[in-house]
């Protein structure tokens, strides 16, 4: 039996753009996105981060106590940093 041939070069394989499914739970599970106050606002803080190309949205879900997320970073961003910037900029809205 013939072994197929690889035709990946290593900069095919190694991308600068990275996807990711990300989920996020909110604190103790409180069911703080069933208001729509508080999904809408955690959806204007994603397309906010969107608006300063700090990162692709591919798609996302808000559930009552959880997001779900399908995002693509680039190389210089780091998925945590990513979730960072969407956690931590609904956390500093809501409060304001």
């Amino acid at each position: 039996m013939a072994v197929p041939s690889r035709n990946a070069s290593s900069d095919a394989i190694v991308r600068n753009l990275r996807t990711f499914f990300a989920t996020t739970k909110t604190s103790l599970g409180v069911p703080l996105l069933q208001s729509e106050r508080n999904a809408t606002l955690l959806i204007d803080v994603l397309r906010s981060c969107v608006a300063r190309h700090q990162f692709q949205l591919l798609d996302f879900v808000v559930m009552p106590d959880h997001v779900h997320l399908l995002l693509t970073v680039a190389s210089g961003m780091s998925i945590e940093k990513a979730m960072q910037l969407i956690k931590g900029g609904f956390s500093y809205r809501l409060k304001k």
